[in-house]
């Protein structure tokens, strides 16, 4: 793998803010415009220094998804759509044409009881079509008009009238059912293309936020996400719009095989962000707080936990910790709310929040120590403790801290860490190198985990 040259830095940002782009356009595209796109001779301009990181082959495939995109095919779409569209529309006039000759051909006259029944069901359908807004939508005009047509036509037969309309609402209806599945079909490619911009542009994000000294691995990310964005973008073809489901290319995504192995932690303050997790499935780790003190449950924990149990990343909780309260007690409440469904051993978040009152370093030593000591007795493996280096290093200098590992929230912006005292010789495990990671508007932590996917995998086994 070549190395990153320090003139492709604000190429890469380019880059990301063309992805950034066309995630907007693919967000706002409707199928009865044209597909707005982003400057894609820009692009051709800026990939073959972005291919330099890229071995020749996936270079090649790199170049010929962008030819793909160039060439338009969502715009195929558009045409097709239009042309249904109108054909919808044709049959959808002579339906209301016959609806206005039918107010002035029944004035003045005495219908017998089936004809004016049949009538007033033709004249209330529009009526009442017209009463909710006329729209003109496929799938609205499948509902209102020509359903409803086909029903009373099929329930009073017979009359010249009633068959010139039901011969327009079943071509009304094969032009709309046309039109909806051809717009059924842009969403589903638009969306395709939307999500792979958007994995494109997170992991351009990640390359920002770490930062260039260990050249081998913000190349490595880079290469992963473009590699990433090409699995996605080959499904963009030229041809007919036929979308298939999207197929995740496990050899990039699996957890086993992962390089950098990165995840999110939550609480209530982010609502419902799991929710977006799906656009950006190369998330490996969640972690949720579950529990505070002696008896305050997150009120997102269970919804949280569920969420990622039926996403299948790896899942992990914390409690935070109040010096005011017992700490065997609240190992206690955080293990019977938790149980033995964590994936990644159980955390005891300590920082400043934690201390209440004026309280001395040797008690914070001891409730802190204490409090994991009783995790450790419950869960029958060693739980993880989360702290800040400020705090590490004025309140739990203690060696005897080191054998739990730690998850250190640290945000220099270096290419590793600056560990507290007591962890200097065993290192970090965890690392939420970020406070301020955006996804979808919302703002929350980026944690690393300090090895492969490999070795978070035997982590979560406790091998």
């Amino acid at each position: 793998m070549k190395h990153l040259k320090p003139e492709l830095v604000a190429d890469l940002h380019e880059l990301r803010q063309l992805c950034a782009q066309q995630c907007v356009h693919c967000s706002e595209a409707t199928i009865s415009a044209p597909f707005q796109s982003v400057d894609i001779d820009r692009y051709f301009a800026l990939l073959p220094l972005v291919c330099q990181l890229l071995p020749a082959h996936d270079a090649s495939l790199l170049m010929n998804a962008m030819y793909d995109l160039r060439t338009g095919r969502v715009s195929s779409f558009h045409t097709q759509y239009e042309r249904a569209y109108s054909f919808m529309s044709q049959h959808l006039s002579e339906l209301a044409r016959l609806h206005d000759e039918l107010r002035t051909f029944v004035q003045g006259k005495q219908l017998n009881p089936t004809a004016a029944q049949w009538v007033q069901g033709y004249l209330e359908i529009f009526a009442r079509w017209q009463r909710d807004g006329a729209s003109r939508e496929p799938e609205a005009l499948m509902e209102r008009i020509v359903a409803p047509v086909l029903r009373l036509n099929k329930t009073y037969p017979g009359s010249p009238f009633i068959r010139v309309s039901t011969e327009n609402a079943l071509l009304c209806g094969q032009w709309a059912d046309e039109a909806a599945s051809l717009k059924r079909a842009f969403g589903e490619a638009v969306g395709d293309c939307e999500r792979a911009y958007r994995k494109a542009r997170r992991m351009l994000d990640i390359v920002t936020v770490l930062p260039g000294p260990r050249k081998c691995r913000l190349v490595y990310f880079v290469w992963l996400g473009l590699i990433v964005f090409i699995a996605a973008m080959c499904k963009f073809k030229a041809s007919a719009p036929v979308v298939d489901t999207p197929v995740v290319d496990t050899t990039v995504t699996r957890l086993d095989t992962a390089q950098l192995v990165y995840g999110l932690d939550v609480s209530r303050y982010q609502g419902r962000l799991l929710d977006s997790i799906p656009h950006f499935d190369s998330v490996y780790f969640v972690i949720c707080k579950a529990t505070e003190g002696l008896s305050l449950v997150d009120p997102m924990f269970y919804e949280n936990w569920r969420r990622l149990e039926e996403m299948g990343v790896l899942r992990g909780a914390y409690h935070f910790f109040v010096s005011s309260d017992d700490p065997l007690r609240q190992a206690a409440f955080f293990h019977n709310t938790v149980g033995d469904s964590s994936d990644i051993p159980l955390i005891l978040d300590v920082e400043a929040g934690s201390l209440r009152d004026s309280i001395p370093a040797d008690s914070v030593h001891t409730l802190v120590l204490t409090c994991l000591r009783e995790m450790e007795r419950l869960l029958q493996r060693r739980p993880v403790l989360y702290t800040n280096l400020a705090f590490a290093d004025t309140y739990l200098r203690d060696t005897a801290f080191s054998v739990y590992p730690l998850w250190l929230a640290e945000y220099s912006g270096r290419p590793s860490p600056v560990l507290p005292w007591a962890w200097r010789e065993t290192g970090h495990t965890f690392w939420q190198k970020s406070a301020s990671y955006e996804v979808n508007a919302e703002v929350t932590d980026l944690d690393l985990f300090n090895g492969s996917g490999e070795g978070i995998v035997r982590f979560c086994e406790g091998r």
